[in-house]
């Protein structure tokens, strides 16, 4: 697949490794990894590890998961040789929120691509996409969004209670909430954004910019109305859960 015999070794320690191949099974994985890493410029090494992370990911046809990863890259500008170093860690803390499988990882690829849009480097947008996956499944930002969440007409509660255990009302449970949307088809990013314009809805001026986006003839433009509208996001009180 090209490349060097002591990048293949690497490479085929790693798989071998994980406890998921052995010798006589390995070549078809080590042939989708070196063959990749070569064509894109990425180490193998990292290749072979992002191929062990798509077999836990649910991933069946290997390759095609490095094809969807190099396709991401052609389209962005998250390369694949950047995406073989941090989907690895990405795919684990996405998992805790619901994202698996071919659908799941196809969103990875894209939120690597939108990432890149506001970091300065490659390693701050991969980094940025671990945080925010990591904070979506804390029980810090389950408890921030229950108290944020004033208006829970329509939406999945829990009881709340007191020192005494006493039940004093409901609260907007957000671990329920993601497991119902990831059950139609709706991952952990999308369902909390989901939840953030529904708050919104009730400012005149963001659903406003909300039409102008919509209508919007040319891309710029369209950019600088949803960065106004990021910042009227930020600015409101689910923005305080996830401020950086």
């Amino acid at each position: 697949g090209g490349g060097t015999r002591d990048e293949a070794a690497n490479a085929a320690n790693t798989l071998i490794a994980s406890g998921k191949y052995d010798l006589k099974t390995v070549a078809p994985a080590l042939n989708a990894a070196t063959k990749t890493a070569f064509a894109t410029g990425a180490d193998a090494n990292d290749a072979a590890t992002l191929t062990v992370r798509m077999q836990d990911f649910g991933m069946t046809d290997l390759q095609k998961g490095h094809d969807i990863a190099v396709r991401g890259a052609q389209l962005g500008s998250f390369e694949y040789k950047d995406q073989a170093k941090w989907l690895a860690q990405q795919m684990a803390a996405a998992q805790a929120i619901g994202y698996r499988g071919e659908k799941g990882f196809i969103e990875l690829v894209a939120m690597n691509q939108v990432a890149m849009k506001t970091a300065a480097t490659k390693d701050e947008a991969g980094n940025n996409v671990v945080n925010l996956l990591q904070k979506l499944s804390s029980r810090e930002f389950s408890d921030s969004i229950a108290k944020a969440v004033t208006n829970t007409d329509g939406l999945v509660t829990k009881p709340t209670l007191n020192k005494k255990g006493k039940v004093t009302g409901q609260e907007f449970d957000w671990s329920t909430y993601a497991m119902q949307q990831r059950e139609q088809g709706v991952y952990g990013v999308e369902a909390f954004v989901k939840v953030l314009e529904r708050q919104l809805a009730g400012n005149s001026q963001y659903v406003q910019l909300q039409k102008q986006a919509q209508n919007a003839k040319t891309a710029e433009e369209r950019k600088s109305v949803l960065n106004d509208m990021s910042n009227i996001a930020m600015g409101s009180e689910m923005g305080k859960i996830i401020a950086d």
